[in-house]
């Protein structure tokens, strides 16, 4: 069998909203889609999230489109403002699509977030601490 390269969503049935990729090879997308949200382990946690609260009856993977691996970022860009699955309430992509992925504002404020409480623990010592543990009890040995 050969290679097939597309356009796939995923789409909770409860709520109508859309997680859209691509890839070169969708047969093992979809195989590593299910079982990292059976596994609770897809790196999109909103996806992952709304999985472990809908169960997996409320999920179906549909290949949006078949085409060639040099469209696959136009298309995916295409599909993803289609169904506006990067926007709060419609869907869990957390960048525009395509292969650099352009973040959008939900991203962008994650990771503000999360430079926010690295920074707070720095500023609290908490990472230093620890670092300089480690390196005191291998200096030790």
């Amino acid at each position: 069998m050969t290679k097939q390269s597309g356009v796939y969503g995923i789409r909770n049935l409860k709520t109508g909203e859309w997680y859209i990729g691509a890839s070169t090879e969708l047969k093992h997308r979809k195989q590593d889609q299910l079982r990292t949200l059976k596994d609770g382990d897809n790196q999109n946690r909103f996806l992952q999230a709304a999985y472990n609260k809908h169960g997996a009856i409320n999920f179906v993977f549909i290949v949006l489109e078949y085409m060639p691996i040099n469209k696959l970022d136009e298309r995916e860009r295409y599909f993803i403002a289609h169904y506006r699955s990067n926007q709060e309430g419609h869907g869990y992509n957390i960048a525009r699509g395509g292969a650099v992925g352009n973040m959008t504002e939900r991203a962008i404020r994650i990771e503000r977030r999360k430079a926010s409480r690295l920074f707070e623990s720095r500023q609290n010592g908490i990472i230093g601490r620890s670092i300089m543990r480690k390196r005191f009890s291998h200096s030790q040995n």
